[in-house]
């Protein structure tokens, strides 16, 4: 199988979601993947376009590939993968950077 790497053009970027899992009474993890996907905003960016956030002012703080993100809920379009958890979107759908406290 051959392996494909992703490459955002214009004004995309490629996330990876975070996944979502269920755990039972019994401790068992049941991942929900299509309820997951609708409700995930929490993403790590892969990759950004060559004009991704290019009408940001100086000074504007834009995601780059490893940064932690929030992103709109139902954004973009999913590639294809062994867990369908990545995805293209436009630079406009990622609404703010993940900061670690302390």
């Amino acid at each position: 199988m051959m392996s494909e790497t992703f490459v955002p053009v214009l004004y995309t970027c490629v996330v990876e979601l975070d996944l979502v899992e269920e755990k039972t009474a019994g401790g068992i993890i049941r991942p929900d993947t299509e309820r997951a996907q609708a409700a995930m905003t929490r993403a790590t960016v892969l990759a950004v376009g060559p004009l991704a956030f290019s009408e940001s002012k100086e000074g504007d703080i834009t995601p780059k590939a490893g940064d932690r993100v929030v992103v709109n809920k139902y954004p973009g379009q999913f590639l294809k993968g062994p867990d369908d958890t990545m995805r293209i979107v436009n630079d406009r759908d990622i609404l703010c950077i993940i900061e670690e406290a302390g």
